[in-house]
């Protein structure tokens, strides 16, 4: 696995035979030699290509879910959710906020420095500012339908405000949404088709 922000040096990893990025190249667009070197090689860079080098690797492959990772790619996390379902081991929550009319002109492949927050495609956020509490209550309710339990790890990369402010925010704003409390035994009058007792996510700050 290599964390390759550049493209060159993204480039070289994956032709001296790296098989996974962990980061976006952002210091400008991608050609369509180096998206075409990804297919060829197998690069995992979305839910579909994780599958796959899990099918040939094993089980020992598993997805550290990150939705604002998804946003900028015009992937679904939802969607992405329930694809990959109990291969997430663990959930960073981090939010991504679009700037419509910029990326009409860039696409979301923009290089354009973090630093320069009005004039990208897009930006990582706080949870909240990026996307609706609708979002978040489904978010939270997609990892109890595929049974996650574990840790709910805040991760602040918001330019827009500093360190501590962010952490607390989107603590406060989670707080409220995430499910504690196991469903324990049905009480109503037809089958519950929800995951069983999954277990209840807390939330840890990774800063």
């Amino acid at each position: 696995a290599v964390h390759a922000t550049e493209l060159e040096t993204a480039r070289a990893a994956v032709m001296a035979g790296a098989d996974l990025l962990v980061h976006s190249v952002e210091d400008r667009p991608v050609d369509d030699a180096f998206v075409e070197l990804l297919l060829e090689n197998d690069v995992v860079y979305n839910p579909v290509a994780l599958m796959r080098l899990r099918e040939a690797v094993g089980p020992a492959v598993r997805c550290n879910f990150d939705p604002s990772h998804l946003f900028c790619q015009g992937i679904d996390p939802l969607a992405a959710m329930l694809f990959l379902g109990d291969v997430i081991d663990h959930v960073h929550v981090k939010d991504t906020r679009i700037n419509s009319e910029r990326a009409q002109l860039v696409g979301l492949l923009d290089p354009t420095p973090h630093s320069q927050l009005a004039d990208r495609a897009w930006s990582f956020r706080t949870v909240g500012y990026g996307h609706s509490e609708m979002f978040w209550r489904d978010f939270v309710s997609t990892l109890r339908v595929i049974g996650y339990g574990g840790v709910l790890s805040i991760e602040h990369e918001d330019g827009y405000m500093e360190l501590g402010e962010g952490v607390e925010k989107a603590f406060e704003f989670l707080k409220p949404l995430v499910l504690r409390r196991e469903i324990g035994e049905q009480w109503f009058g037809y089958e519950h088709t929800g995951a069983k007792a999954a277990g209840s996510p807390g939330l840890v700050d990774e800063g």
